[in-house]
């Protein structure tokens, strides 16, 4: 399942000829269904919820930007795995063209928003998934405004993410981003 997620993002950043990427198998109110991003350019993607072992498209959930991750996870604790999505777009309080984090839970095979981030504690580069004590943890690769280069655990807490800690902090990228790809 990781590698097709990672495969999917890989795709997805930067492509202009029609995408599907398979990102997950999950589960909400007792039936199972596989989520798959569809679309053929940076801004005109789709996640789409399909029935367990069928081709039938159970609901469409449109993501009008560029996309640079997907995955999956059971990011809030609840028992049922979450789609983490990361998208380039712009916000209400930052017009900057910037990577942003988007979460989304099943729902009677519907997507719905569990958040929509609005970014991180500094300027989000990357991210992944990571398993730590039981939970599903976001680890993130960011870049702090004086170039400082930072490497972040996040967990869900009600309503978005909180950061736990940093586990890197320097200047120098290539080392960031070793480690942030070695763990």
């Amino acid at each position: 399942m990781w590698l097709l997620a990672a495969i999917g993002s890989m795709a997805v950043w930067g492509c202009s000829r029609p995408v599907t990427a398979e990102i997950c198998e999950l589960q909400s109110g007792g039936r199972h269904y596989h989520v798959r991003l569809v679309g053929d350019g940076p801004q005109s993607y789709a996640l789409q919820t399909l029935k367990a072992d069928s081709d039938t498209v159970w609901a469409t959930w449109p993501v009008p930007y560029g996309v640079y991750h997907t995955s999956c996870g059971d990011i809030d604790g609840n028992g049922n795995a979450d789609v983490v999505l990361g998208v380039v777009k712009p916000t209400r309080y930052d017009t900057t063209m910037a990577k942003r984090l988007f979460i989304l839970k099943v729902v009677d095979g519907h997507l719905r928003p569990l958040w929509l981030g609005s970014g991180v504690a500094h300027r989000l580069q990357d991210v992944q998934l990571k398993q730590q004590n039981g939970r599903t943890m976001v680890r993130t690769l960011e870049r702090a405004n004086d170039g400082t280069w930072l490497v972040g655990l996040y967990y869900w807490h009600g309503f978005g993410l909180v950061l736990q800690e940093y586990s890197y902090r320097q200047r120098n990228e290539d080392e960031a981003r070793n480690v942030f790809l070695a763990n």
